[in-house]
């Protein structure tokens, strides 16, 4: 018995060796991705109060003089000094840009608008400000074209650092992966030695990723050797394949693991293949433990992957005929004058209300940290200050942005969730609310159901972020600590880095070594 086990993990160990050796190797290169993150200046803007000044024609005006009878989503955004409706006239459709000026379309407006995001997300607000400096005319003037001025602007504006154009991105790709969680963004290149390129969705002012060149090399090989993405073509075929090489690596580590402890080491110095058996023994017993940790929780984990990420099919589709919009903006904008940073308009059953932001109280608007290594999983965001504001009676409210939050968790349900138990602010990256899901700030809403289930949900987008049950617990937990290592979170990044580093390199070294006394044994 003790014969064929030791012949079936000789034989398994060549069929896995590679792979897992390419596995190995691409692991260790993912701690190292993540500390060679292109430069850019901020990945957050400071909101800016909403200039009811600048608002020469309303938005009832702006959408009529368009003929836009109805719409799913509203927002102010400006460039430099000019004002803009942000009109999102459907469901998934590119969104129109209205001059509040004059209520003249902005030609491109959303391709012209991430080039403006991106340049100040790379090259910082001040500097790019300073260069979008107003046009020589006075806005007053009966000949000022907002529409052509702001074009200007921002091309002034990436004069700094030249943007070569503005490509709209609605799905996943090679660059993009579906690691990014957000659609549709667009994809801004620019004019830099490292060929960085910047996403951003501009419903939300969101810097969502950035690359350059030698990050793209590392992502490539990556997918090349550690996700198969060569073979996405194959669908879940691709998965199995993969699980089944994993489970088999795990059953033959076990089996070498029994080997190791049901035979004896025989030490001849001068036997070389003895040498190389006795150095196989060592080295593999030692790297053995990680061995099955990487095994068992990347062969979990793919399987889980076989059930298709569902979230994207969640948002609110809610559409409001642009005729029954009743609010009077301006009045809204003076009432909370200096306060205003962003609206949004919400449909609640049969009820609109204007979602306004406020600015908060406090010297510094930035929610995140100011220490640019702790963007992404570290951040750490305030929840906005939040109105709700009814259209039709301009009432206010009370625990608006909670009940929105609760309408749009019971719009994205299932039927055996059960009932609202729990509801609660997100604001960082932390617990099975990980920074795999990309979204800050969040809603935890908590159901009584059997399994526990917990919706995530944007409100800000009105999409959901993550729907998590006890179910999904095991898995998140396995591949969080067994794979990526987070159990030396404790001591911090580095150390953590460090660990799975050396325990990929350690199965490296096991493969080589094996195959070493593998050859020598039969010559």
């Amino acid at each position: 018995m003790k014969k064929k086990i030791y012949n079936w993990h000789r034989t398994i160990s060549l069929i896995v060796a590679i792979p897992v050796m390419l596995w190995a190797a691409s692991g260790i290169m993912h701690p190292l991705m993540t500390t060679i993150r292109p430069s850019v200046t901020t990945q957050q803007l400071t909101p800016v109060v909403i200039d009811g000044g600048k608002f020469m024609v309303s938005y009832q005006q702006a959408l009529q003089q368009n003929s836009i009878d109805s719409i799913h989503d509203m927002r102010m955004v400006h460039i430099g000094s000019y004002w803009f409706y942000q009109v999102q006239t459907d469901i998934g459709v590119v969104p129109v840009y209205l001059s509040a000026w004059d209520g003249k379309l902005l030609k491109d407006g959303d391709a012209l608008y991430a080039k403006h995001l991106a340049g100040l997300f790379l090259n910082g607000e001040p500097v790019q400000r300073q260069a979008a400096v107003l046009e020589a005319e006075e806005i007053s003037s009966p000949s000022h074209d907002c529409c052509q001025a702001a074009s200007r602007l921002i091309q002034r504006g990436n004069q700094i650092t030249e943007a070569m154009g503005a490509e709209k991105v609605s799905a996943f790709n090679d660059e993009y992966g579906d690691i990014n969680k957000i659609l549709p963004v667009y994809k801004v290149g620019f004019k830099r030695e490292d060929g960085i390129r910047i996403y951003v969705e501009t419903t939300q002012d969101r810097f969502v990723y950035a690359v350059d060149d030698k990050r793209a090399a590392f992502d490539k090989l990556f997918a090349l050797f550690h996700t198969w993405e060569w073979a996405d073509k194959l669908g879940n075929l691709k998965r199995y394949a993969m699980a089944f090489i994993l489970l088999l690596t795990l059953l033959t580590t076990l089996a070498g693991m029994y080997v190791f402890f049901t035979t004896r080491s025989i030490r001849r110095p001068a036997n070389e293949r003895l040498r190389w058996r006795l150095n196989h023994r060592w080295v593999s017993i030692t790297a053995s433990f990680f061995t099955i940790m990487f095994a068992f929780s990347g062969a979990y984990h793919t399987l889980v992957k076989t059930v298709p990420d569902d979230r994207y099919r969640y948002f609110n589709r809610q559409m409001i005929p642009a005729g029954s919009l009743d609010l009077n903006l301006d009045s809204l904008i003076e009432k909370h004058a200096g306060s205003i940073v962003g609206f949004s308009i919400v449909k609640m059953n049969d009820s609109v209300y204007w979602r306004t932001t406020h600015k908060s109280q406090g010297p510094d608007e930035k929610t995140q940290s100011t220490d640019k290594k702790s963007w992404g999983k570290n951040a750490l965001v305030k929840m906005p200050q939040i109105m709700m504001t009814g259209d039709d009676h301009q009432q206010l409210l009370e625990d608006g942005e909670k009940i929105y939050a609760r309408h749009l968790a019971d719009l994205f349900r299932n039927k055996n969730d059960g009932k609202v138990i729990a509801t609660e602010p997100i604001t960082r990256f932390e617990g099975e609310y990980g920074f795999v899901n990309k979204r800050l700030p969040v809603w935890k809403i908590q159901y009584d159901g059997a399994d526990q289930p917990r919706c995530y949900v944007e409100t800000s987008t009105g999409k959901m972020a993550a729907r998590i049950t006890q179910k999904d617990i095991p898995e998140g937990v396995s591949f969080s600590m067994l794979h990526k290592h987070h159990f030396m979170d404790f001591a911090g990044k580095p150390a953590r880095d460090f660990s799975t580093i050396f325990w990929a390199a350690m199965q490296i070294a096991m493969i080589v070594v094996g195959l070493v006394y593998y050859l020598k044994r039969k010559s």
